[in-house]
């Protein structure tokens, strides 16, 4: 096999990566993930406008004005807004999505 890009994760930060190199180049791309794309278990926590950005809209399952941060020393932290600064994704339905993304230009 050969490829101008390797991304070695098929997580949300390498399936980005896949999708930002695919939209601006005609390089090839292969994305290798040992388990599975998305196979992460995990809710990602992100800024509001970031599933607009990447076309993940239809994978946010929660919003959130209000969040406290709790530091490893036991400080607490918690901030409240007007408006969502704040979303949960589902990561694996996420992560399908920015592969879709990367693939309709073909070189993925």
């Amino acid at each position: 096999m050969q490829a101008d890009a390797i991304i070695v994760g098929g997580g949300l930060a390498g399936l980005a990566a896949a999708n930002e190199i695919a939209a601006h180049s005609r390089a090839t791309i292969a994305v290798f993930e040992r388990h599975g794309i998305g196979s992460n278990r995990t809710t990602p926590m992100t800024f509001a406008d970031v599933p607009g950005r990447f076309g993940l809209q239809d994978s946010v399952i929660a919003r959130y004005r209000r969040f406290t941060f709790h530091s490893p020393l036991g400080n607490r932290s918690t901030h409240e807004f007007d408006q969502v600064r704040l979303v949960a994704l589902a990561y694996r339905q996420a992560c399908e999505a920015l592969l879709r993304q990367a693939s309709t230009a073909g070189n993925v």
